[in-house]
């Protein structure tokens, strides 16, 4: 018997691990992640953990898996975590038996070797409309994953795609906008308005810094006035002699834009920096830094209201709809996943539990080759992948152990049998239930890493913090 909380440690990663189980599959339960006086409900695995505010050193393993796995490949989170916390609940039965961690160790990395030949072996072309559609799963209703699916589908560069998001409408009317979309503002005029023709992006101070002048009298007050008066003319002035029509810039000063209007160039402020390289991408146009050498484009810009602008050009944003902030993270959320699928090669192997079922039949098929008390290891490793498709079938409300013998059975026959929603048991390829192999390649070697991290740990130690010298 294993001694009394000498593997405490393990346990609370199992713990923590089965946090997240209700959450897999496309029957997945919501989790309510309360910050202050705001909640954020989603099955999102990622997000899930992300949010989770915790110095255990354990905990924070998991989150450093789960952002591994969120940002190498944007999908398969709760699959890595759930299949840790199982591998390390399986090696914690060997434990009690009185088989030392690093056999266990060596069993789970010779099986995990042995899941990665299969997959890479055995990954096929996927179509890339059902990858999107399992990709989304529970995370929107099924009307919006058709029409979210459509527009994703349009898609040219998956790696310069951007969202944005609209409160207080019909999520069916999300749509692709060739062009980028910010807030943005102007000072002097409201209405809305379009313009077209030259564009320039200005991105420096447009009044002088007082910091830069020493004033022990009034008069030198007034003259630095009139100095940044004159500064500020001459660069609408070096706009004029440009032709430019609408002028783009970071620096919100009334005055200055009060000179823009009387020459009669629009000016529109971008207050969030992140922004700008987005509008310059979508006009292809250089920000100019220098007022006498002002960088220029031909260009159409909507100006819709406060907060929107929309400029027209060759990048892309999927602008997002939904009746709710809450509702349009969790569309965006499953978004980002989706798209992330796809700066990726599309080879796919079959979900719904269907390739837990093969991998683990090749590993038991494996661990009969190997002997010893590795074997053991190994066939817990196979169990521990088994647990995948079982936990699809709780989430759906069946008699999991039921479904998973079925499973077992049927898979002598047919290796494409998954969890179904509603039959129990069904024909994943027929269904288009698909799943990119990288996501379970990833999945499954950084779920074994972390779990063998932390049975390579015998004890947690806590450090006392560092004496202060001036005492």
């Amino acid at each position: 018997m294993v001694e009394e909380n000498k593997y405490a440690h393990i346990q609370a990663a199992i713990n923590f691990a089965d946090l997240i189980r209700t959450t897999l599959g496309p029957r997945g339960m919501n989790k309510a992640v309360v910050k202050g006086e705001n909640a954020i409900f989603t099955n999102d695995g990622a997000t899930i953990i992300s949010s989770i505010n915790a110095s255990d050193p354990i905990i924070n393993l998991f989150k450093g898996l789960a952002n591994s796995q969120e940002q190498a490949i944007g999908d398969g989170t709760t699959t890595a975590v759930i299949l840790s916390g199982q591998l390390l609940s399986n090696a914690l039965q060997l434990l009690n038996k009185g088989i030392h961690p690093t056999t266990i160790i060596n069993g789970y990395s010779l099986a995990k070797v042995e899941a990665m030949r299969y997959l890479e072996k055995h990954a096929e072309k996927g179509e890339k409309q059902k990858i999107i559609k399992t990709a989304f799963g529970s995370k929107v209703s099924s009307d919006i994953i058709t029409h979210l699916t459509s527009l994703i589908m349009k898609v040219k560069d998956y790696e310069e795609l951007k969202t944005y998001k609209i409160e207080n409408s019909n999520p069916l009317h999300s749509k692709i906008f060739k062009g980028h979309i910010f807030e943005g503002f102007t000072i002097s005029d409201r209405t809305p308005k379009t313009i077209e023709g030259k564009i320039a992006f200005l991105d420096y101070r447009t009044n002088v810094d007082a910091a830069d002048f020493k004033i022990s009298q009034v008069e030198e007050l007034k003259n630095i006035n009139e100095y940044d008066r004159t500064y500020k003319r001459n660069i609408v002035d070096k706009l004029v002699e440009a032709k430019v029509g609408l002028l783009l810039y970071t620096d919100t000063n009334p005055e200055f834009e009060a000179y823009l209007k009387e020459k009669g160039i629009t000016g529109i402020v971008v207050y969030k920096r992140e922004e700008v390289d987005g509008i310059l991408a979508a006009l292809n146009l250089q920000a100019t830094s220098d007022p006498n050498n002002i960088f220029v484009k031909e260009g159409k810009v909507e100006y819709k209201k406060p907060k929107q602008v929309l400029v027209h050009g060759d990048t892309e944003t999927l602008v997002l709809n939904g009746p709710t902030s809450q509702v349009l993270d969790e569309i965006e959320r499953a978004v980002h996943d989706v798209v992330s699928l796809f700066k990726h090669d599309t080879q796919i192997v079959i979900g719904a539990g269907a390739i837990e079922i093969e991998l683990a039949k090749q590993i038991n098929h494996f661990a009969k080759t190997v002997g010893g008390k590795e074997q053991l290891a190994i066939e817990k490793y196979a169990e521990s992948l088994e647990s995948i498709p079982l936990i699809l079938a709780e989430n759906c409300g069946h008699d999991a152990i039921q479904v998973l013998t079925v499973l077992k059975t049927m898979h002598e026959q047919n290796p494409d049998m998954g969890v179904d929603i509603v039959k129990g048991v069904s024909d994943a390829r027929e269904r288009g239930i698909l799943d990119p192999v990288l996501v379970k390649i990833h999945a499954i070697n950084s779920a074994t890493n972390v779990a063998n991290l932390i049975l390579k740990t015998d004890k947690l130690l806590i450090g006392e913090n560092a004496p202060n010298k001036s005492e």
